[in-house]
Order: structure tokens, then sequence, then C-alpha cells
């Protein structure tokens, strides 16, 4: 993924700060968690649609190049700008690849982003992270995998389950990650001179867990990349 690595990415601030009535109100170098049952309710109905969106087989049949405009339509606060289209190509081998989405601003062929505008509002925060980090880990095989092979912690219960006495690390991978947690699970949302800072941890197949961030201004989205490492396990990774 391109994005634009950013310095102190994520501004460091005490939690919780009460959710502002309105977000344009919001104070500077402030933050806030998103709530936990609106989150979960909004990341269930982004999967369900986006599940029964993907092509059958995609990655495991030949997989032809498809639209996403239909399925960003439905979306509450992320839209396609005017005359612009993004599209899915499933790049790699069957059962060894991953998706690829892409535009065409001006003749030129950009990342998806590009052609994507958010309103500041729970819901466009929400859409956007999943958007930016979870759609490109959709039917990944493989060599595919390299880079996308993470899984993002908006759910509190997940945190949970993995922190448990009766927890099994090897489901992740994670042998080491009991304590290396310095942030709440979930989606965070600062703003920082004007601009907001949509953040949600995700830990690797390997034992690595990250922050990954997007800034939201000027109702674009940036993806800041590389992810902030919380914790390396220093596992070597193949694939």
């Amino acid at each position: 993924m391109k994005g634009k690595t950013c310095p102190n990415r994520h501004p460091r601030v005490s939690f919780p700060v009460v959710v502002p009535d309105r977000l344009d109100l919001m104070p500077d170098r402030t933050q806030f968690l998103i709530s936990r049952s609106l989150l979960a309710s909004k990341w269930r109905s982004l999967e369900e649609a986006t599940n029964a969106f993907i092509p059958p087989g995609c990655g495991i049949t030949h997989t032809p190049v498809f639209s996403l405009n239909p399925l960003i339509e439905s979306f509450e606060g992320v839209s396609v700008l005017p005359s612009l289209e993004i599209t899915a190509s499933f790049v790699g081998g069957l059962l060894d690849g991953h998706l690829r989405f892409r535009t065409v601003v001006e003749g030129k062929e950009e990342d998806m982003l590009s052609a994507l505008q958010v309103t500041p509002t729970m819901a466009g925060f929400i859409e956007a992270i999943y958007l930016t980090y979870h759609l490109r880990t959709k039917c990944a095989f493989w060599h595919g995998f390299y880079g996308r092979n993470y899984t993002l912690l908006p759910n509190y219960f997940l945190l949970r389950r993995l922190q448990s006495p009766s927890y099994d690390p090897q489901e992740f991978g994670l042998q080491y990650f009991k304590g290396k947690v310095d942030r709440p699970v979930g989606i965070r949302v600062a703003k920082r001179q004007g601009k907001y800072y949509v953040s949600c941890m995700a830990i690797y197949a390997f034992g690595n867990i990250v922050d990954m961030t997007v800034r939201v201004a000027d109702e674009r989205i940036t993806a800041l990349w590389p992810p902030e490492t919380i914790y390396n396990s220093g596992a070597r990774v193949m694939y």
C-alpha cells in the first residue's frame, strides 16, 4: 500500500474523552473511542454487504475485474467522486494472490483512495478504516498474504478473548501477546490542527501488533503507512 509516512501520526492524549455533540466542534488535540455498540453494528453491516458483493469463488476460480462503485453507493459516510470508478482485480494465480483496488484520475492509474470522499461523521470514520485496511485482506491467498495477513481489532470482545487464560496463542501466532498493548481496542478518533486521525490496532498472524491510521482532511482519506509498530514479535515471515 502506498501512503504518506507521518511522524506522530496519532496524537498521544488521555482516554476517554467525551464524544462531542458535534464533531466539527471537537476540541483540537483530543480524541475519543467510538461507541462499542455503534461500531459493532456498523462493522457487521459493512461485512455483510461486502461479503455478499464480492464475486463467489474470488481467488479460487477466475475472477473478472469488477466495479466497487455499487458497493460503496450503499455506504453512509464514504462515496466515490463523480465520474470516477473504482475497480477490483485479482492479481496472481489461483489460490496465490490478492485483490487490487484502483481508479483512473485524469488518465493516470492511482490507488482507490484517490477516488473517495468522506464526511467527518461516525459512519465516515468507520468506513474509512474499513475500506483502507480491512477490505484489502479479502480474498488473499498464499503470497498474496504478504502485508495483508493481519486482523483488525475493532472488537473489544476479540481482545478480551485473546487476553483470557484459556486463549490459545497459536490461533494467531501470538505467544507473547499479553501485556503488550498500551492503548484501547476499537476505533479511536483524534483531532489535530483541524484534521481527524482515525486509528485501529491490528494483529499480524506472525505476532506483530500495529496501529493503523488514516487521516481525514478536506473530505479526503490518506493512509498513513507504514503503521506504527506496538509490538515486534521478531518472528521470521515466510509466504
